[in-house]
């Protein structure tokens, strides 16, 4: 009996060693679950819960996981998401584990977790282990990337539909289209404002003939405008701004929230850009309207940009309208320029030629009466005979000068690679009469080749060298020095004098027709030999200008065309 005893109080002690043990297992177990983070639930073959995280429970939910019946589903899980959770419970039952993700009606609304849940055997029982994590946070950081790529993709068609080629109205109504899709809104309008209206440029979800064509800056846009803020109504039948409009015709124009942002380029407003929604309220966040804002900068840039280059390309078709028709004037008036210029010359030619006979005749005669009848004559007759035999040679030369000048515009140029050195002696040969008793040092430097028509180019030579040696007769000692060098692609020849020289202040009229700038009593001539050498060397696409001053000289400069490629740069320049 005594060793019975004993048994007993030895299986007692086992026993409740044992139950110490399944205690300290138990608050083991009770402690892991309530430092597991999330939710943590055990349910039984039934789908009992058997045991579950108690402190988040009641922080998440604000009370503990209640029984279901089977086939009634999870009452603390959204409506929505009960079929992916009874997916995963299949799952679980079929191959021992499952995960899902679905929103909990938690205290604060419904909340995204990460379900995972797997079976396992407790004694001869099964059972099923569930967790569920709090991923809101990554849910809402996903939707925010997932709509700030939608964003960039949109400003990236944008940006394409700007550079491409495009109306001004099809790059709006592009706009429109792209804010529509990426803002899930269900109308965009946008106005360009022209002066005190705003006129409709492009639009997306509401027919063009729907809208006016036209408004005046008032209400929305008249505060978007003058405020430069956006304007967001989520509901437009408690806002102070459409409330009245409701009021007295029941809806707003038809939409029942709206989101706006004017469009500025710098400081200067370009237009408005509207978002409408018609039927179900809409509540626009910061990102929606930070992102509306970035669109409307794009769209005030491209739309500004548009616009000046839609009135460049106006103002160029004006010029080139206005181009055509001053180039068909002045090819009218240059062909007109010609025809007189060709009679004027054809006259000046006819006129002097029929002039020269009468004129040799008028001076012949006026000789012979000197010569065979000097003696009988008075001496006031002898002065009136040698004035008119006088005026008739100056008259004859005059009328020769105006022919060579006739023929030097009328004659064809005949052009090739020219040593005028030959010419130059050629010229001073012929001069031999004017350098006769007086001392002359001519000096000849170097002269290197041109492009032009020698026989004129002798004419252009002989004309500055015979005024070199006239103006330089009261000179005692008489030096020219003719040379030349390549400038710029030409060829620069000068002839200096140390003669009169003349006053720089009237060197434009040096190379006019019958222009003089010395008196006839001082030196003989019919101001037309330099205006000869002007229009030869102008038409072989040159230029003649000359220095001077006052009782030191002249110098005299010719630049003409060095090869053939060179004559017609120098005759478009």
């Amino acid at each position: 009996m005594e060793m019975l005893h004993a048994d007993l109080i030895a299986e007692n002690e086992r026993l409740r060693a044992r139950v110490a043990e399944l205690e300290r297992a138990a608050g083991v177990a009770d402690a892991i679950i309530a430092g597991l983070p999330g939710l943590l639930v055990i349910l039984d073959d039934q789908g009992r819960f058997v045991e579950w995280s108690r402190r988040d429970y009641q922080l998440v939910l604000g009370h503990p996981p209640g029984n279901r019946e089977p086939g009634s589903g999870f009452p603390d899980v959204h409506p929505d998401d009960q079929d992916a959770v009874a997916a995963a419970i299949r799952d679980v039952m079929q191959g021992g584990e499952g995960a899902t993700e679905a929103r909990i009606l938690t205290r604060e609304g419904p909340r995204w977790y990460a379900m995972r849940a797997r079976a396992c055997v407790i004694g001869d029982r099964q059972y099923f282990v569930a967790t569920g994590t709090d991923i809101e946070q990554t849910k809402q950081s996903e939707a925010e990337l997932r709509a700030a790529l939608r964003r960039l993709s949109m400003l990236a068609r944008i940006t394409a539909t700007v550079v491409g080629k495009q109306s001004l109205r099809e790059i709006a109504a592009g706009f429109a289209r792209e804010v529509c899709e990426t803002l899930d809104v269900d109308a965009c309008v946008i106005r360009l404002l022209d002066g005190n209206e705003l006129d409709l440029l492009g639009s997306s979800g509401i027919p063009d003939d729907a809208l006016h064509r036209r408004l005046p800056v008032s209400g929305i846009a008249e505060k978007m405008l003058r405020t430069r803020m956006p304007v967001v109504i989520p509901d437009v039948a408690k806002d102070p701004t459409t409330e009245e409009h409701v009021k007295r015709g029941g809806k707003c124009m038809g939409f029942v929230s709206y989101a706006g942002v004017p469009l500025f380029v710098s400081d200067d407003p370009v237009g408005v850009l509207g978002t409408y929604t018609f039927h179900q309220k809409r509540d626009f966040t910061e990102a929606d309207i930070e992102h509306l804002t970035t669109v409307a900068g794009t769209a005030a840039i491209a739309l500004r940009n548009e616009t000046l280059f839609a009135t460049v390309q106006a103002q160029q078709q004006e010029l080139s309208n206005w181009a055509a028709e001053l180039e068909r004037r002045v090819e009218a008036r240059t062909c007109e320029l010609q025809q007189a210029v060709s009679d004027l010359e054809a006259f000046t030619y006819s006129v002097s030629h029929d002039l020269r006979s009468p004129i040799r005749t008028m001076a012949g005669y006026a000789t012979l009466v000197l010569e065979e009848h000097g003696p009988e004559l008075t001496p006031d007759a002898t002065k009136f005979v040698k004035a008119i035999r006088s005026g008739a040679l100056r008259l004859g030369q005059l009328v020769d000068d105006l022919l060579e000048f006739s023929r030097a515009g009328r004659r064809p140029l005949s052009r090739w690679t020219v040593d005028p050195r030959p010419l130059i002696e050629a010229c001073l040969h012929d001069a031999r009469a004017e350098m006769s008793g007086r001392s002359v040092d001519i000096v000849i430097g170097p002269l290197p080749n041109c492009y032009a028509d020698a026989s004129l180019l002798r004419q252009v030579f002989h004309n500055i060298i015979s005024n070199a040696l006239k103006y330089t007769r009261p000179c005692r000692e008489t030096r020219i020095e003719i040379g030349g060098q390549i400038e710029d692609g030409r060829t620069v020849y000068y002839v200096r004098d140390n003669g009169v020289g003349f006053d720089m202040a009237h060197a434009d009229r040096l190379f006019g027709v019958f222009q003089r700038l010395h008196s006839d009593e001082r030196f003989e001539g019919t101001g037309v030999g330099l205006a000869l050498v002007h229009r030869i060397v102008t038409r072989h696409g040159g230029s003649v200008w000359a220095t001077s001053e006052p009782g030191h000289g002249a110098t005299f400069y010719v630049a003409l065309p060095l090869q053939e490629e060179d004559v017609e740069d120098a005759v478009q320049s």
